[in-house]
C-alpha cells in the first residue's frame, strides 16, 4: 500500500531575537519574483506538539525552484527538516499532520484532485493515496488522541455535490466515511473541518451554505457533527446569518474545536473573510445540558482565521488563536476561562508596503509558550521572503493589549413571559455601538429581526406581536430573544402560548 522514500535530514540552529515581550527566529529566507504562494515560497502550513518537540508540515518552493513538502521539527537546540518528496505546482495545496503513540508522522497532502499520505517509518517515508476526485480545500487530522490516526477532507461528487469524509488507518488500509452530506457546493461554500475526540466520540465542526433547506437557502451555518459507535450524526448546528448571491466566502469563517484543560469541549467560530459580517463570533460549549452559547459574540476581531485544526488552550485555560486581516495585520485573540477576551497586535512582522503576512497553525507548549509560524514578504517584483517563528510566553501576552469584559451590565427580559400573543422586550446597553436584537426557534433558526441599528447608552423597549419576519404568525412554543451589543451577549427565553 505504502512507497518508500529515503530520509534525509538538515539542521537550522534557533537564534532567537527579542523584539519586545517577543522573541523571532529567521527559519529561512530568500528572494522571489512574485508574490503570491503556493507557487513562490512557503506555502500551507500545519502543526502539532508531541514530547517536547513541535512538529510541522509545509510546501516549499524556492524562486524558479521544484515545489517540495517539507517535514520539520523544532527542538530546544534547533529546526530539523527534510524534504519528503517533489510536488506539483497547484493553486490549491493543503497539508495536515498527525503523531501517533509510536511518536511517527502522519502527513497528509491534497493537492491535484489527490488525497496523499506519507507515513515515516524507521528511516523511510511511506507513501499512499488515500483518495481522489478531493476538492482542494482545506484538511484536518484529530491532533488530541494519537491513537485516531486519520484526516477530514471534503470530496467532489457529480453535480458540485460535496461531502466531508473522514479516512482513518485500520493498520492495513485507509477505510472512509460519510460525516456530512447535505451540501450542494458553489465554490468554496464550506470551511476548514476541525475535529477533536472525547472519550470514545469523535466532534468536526466546520462552516457551510445551508443549501440543502429551501426555507433558510444561502444562509451560513455552524456546524457540528459527532461519531458515536461507529455512526455519524448531527450534534449542533445554528443559522449565523443570511448570506445573499451565494457570497459565503465575504461572510463566515472557519469553526475551532479545542479540548481545555479541565477537559470541556470549547467552540470557536469567527467570521469572515472579506464581507459585511466580519468580525461577527460565536463561542459556545458543551456541557452536559448540550451546547451553550458564551461570550463573545461581537468582538470586532479576527476577520480571518489562519490558524484553522484546533484552539489552542494555556495552562489556565485560556482559548488562543491566530488570525490576520486578509493577508495583513496579524492579531493573537484569545478568551479567558472568565469570559473576558482580548486582542494583541503586536507581533512584529516586515510592515514596508506591499507586504503579505501569512500566519500557520499556532501551538502552546506545557510551559505556556506560543508558537507562531508565520512568512513575512514585501516588495513588487523582487519579492523579499522570510519564514519566521515567533514566540511569546502566555503570561505576558494577557498582560498587555486590549482587554473587555464581555457581559458588564447588559439587560434583558421581556413581560409578560409567558405570553399569547404580544410580549414587551426591554434591554439596557452601557456602551454606543451597533445593536442587534433577534428572535430565534429552538433550533437555531432567525425567526424575526427587531432591531439592528446603532444606539447609545440606554433601556429601550420594542413590542414583538408573535410574528414571523413575514408578518405571519409563529407556533406556540419556546423562542429566544438574542441581544448583541459591542460589548456582549445575552439570551433570554421567550414562552408562546397560543
Amino acid at each position: 500500500m505504502f512507497k518508500k522514500v529515503a530520509l534525509i535530514l538538515v539542521v537550522i540552529p534557533v537564534i532567537a531575537v527579542a523584539q519586545g515581550i517577543f522573541h523571532v527566529t529567521t527559519i529561512d529566507s530568500f528572494v522571489a519574483t512574485q508574490r503570491h504562494l503556493p507557487f513562490y515560497g512557503v506555502g500551507d502550513m500545519d502543526a502539532v506538539y508531541y514530547n517536547g518537540e513541535i512538529h510541522f508540515v509545509l510546501t516549499y518552493q524556492p524562486d524558479d525552484g521544484t515545489p517540495e513538502l517539507r517535514y520539520y521539527v523544532r527542538s530546544p537546540s534547533g529546526y530539523y527538516f527534510e524534504t519528503i518528496d517533489t510536488i506539483t505546482a497547484h493553486p490549491y495545496i493543503y497539508t495536515a499532520i498527525h503523531m501517533d503513540s509510536d511518536g511517527l508522522p502522519w502527513i497528509f497532502i491534497t493537492y491535484g484532485g489527490q488525497l496523499v499520505c506519507y507515513h515515516l517509518d524507521g528511516n523511510s517515508w511511506h507513501h499512499s493515496i488515500v483518495d481522489t476526485a478531493v476538492e482542494g480545500w482545506m484538511i484536518a487530522t484529530v491532533k488530541n488522541e494519537p491513537n485516531e490516526i486519520g484526516v477530514f477532507y471534503w470530496r467532489q461528487y457529480p453535480n458540485w455535490v460535496e461531502k466531508l469524509h473522514y479516512a482513518y488507518w485500520d493498520g492495513a488500509s485507509w477505510n472512509i466515511e460519510t460525516a456530512f452530506d447535505d451540501l450542494t457546493a458553489r465554490a468554496h461554500d464550506y470551511s476548514s473541518p476541525s475535529a477533536v475526540k472525547v472519550g470514545n466520540e469523535l466532534y468536526v465542526a466546520f462552516t457551510h451554505l445551508a443549501t440543502y433547506d429551501s426555507a433558510y437557502a444561502d444562509s451560513t451555518v455552524l456546524h457540528v457533527c459527532r461519531r458515536s459507535n461507529g455512526m455519524w450524526m448531527d450534534d449542533f448546528y445554528y443559522f449565523l446569518y443570511y448570506t445573499p448571491d451565494y457570497n459565503y466566502w465575504n461572510e463566515a469563517g472557519p469553526a475551532l474545536l479545542g479540548l481545555s484543560y479541565t477537559g470541556e469541549l470549547h467552540l470557536w467560530q469567527t467570521g469572515a473573510g472579506w464581507g459585511t459580517a466580519g468580525g461577527v463570533n460565536s463561542y459556545l460549549i458543551k456541557t452536559g445540558e448540550g451546547w451553550t452559547f458564551q461570550p463573545p459574540d461581537t468582538m470586532h476581531y479576527g476577520i480571518f482565521i489562519r490558524s484553522r485544526d484546533n484552539l489552542q488552550f494555556s495552562s489556565n485555560n485560556t482559548a488562543f488563536y491566530v488570525s490576520e486581516d486578509n493577508g495583513f495585520d496579524p492579531y493573537i485573540v484569545w478568551r479567558s476561562s472568565d469570559g473576558t477576551y482580548g486582542v494583541n497586535a503586536d507581533m512584529p512582522y516586515y510592515s514596508a508596503y506591499p507586504y503579505e503576512v501569512w500566519l500557520f497553525e499556532p501551538v502552546i507548549t506545557p510551559d505556556d509558550t506560543l508558537h507562531i509560524f508565520f512568512w513575512n514578504g514585501y516588495g513588487d517584483s523582487s519579492y523579499f521572503i522570510t519564514f519566521k517563528e515567533a514566540t511569546v510566553y502566555v503570561g505576558d501576552l494577557l498582560g498587555i493589549g486590549e482587554h473587555h469584559t464581555t457581559v458588564a451590565k447588559l439587560k434583558l427580559w421581556n413581560y409578560p413571559n409567558p405570553f399569547q400573543r404580544i410580549t414587551t422586550i426591554q434591554y439596557s446597553i452601557t456602551h454606543s455601538g451597533h445593536v442587534k436584537l433577534t428572535i430565534y426557534d429552538l433550533q437555531g433558526r432567525v425567526v424575526k429581526p427587531l432591531v439592528d441599528k446603532r444606539s447609545q447608552p440606554g433601556t429601550y423597549v420594542i413590542t414583538w406581536y408573535g410574528d414571523n419576519v413575514y408578518g405571519k404568525p409563529v407556533p406556540a412554543g419556546v423562542y429566544f430573544c438574542k441581544l448583541m451589543t459591542s460589548t456582549g451577549t445575552l439570551f433570554h427565553k421567550l414562552i408562546l402560548c397560543r
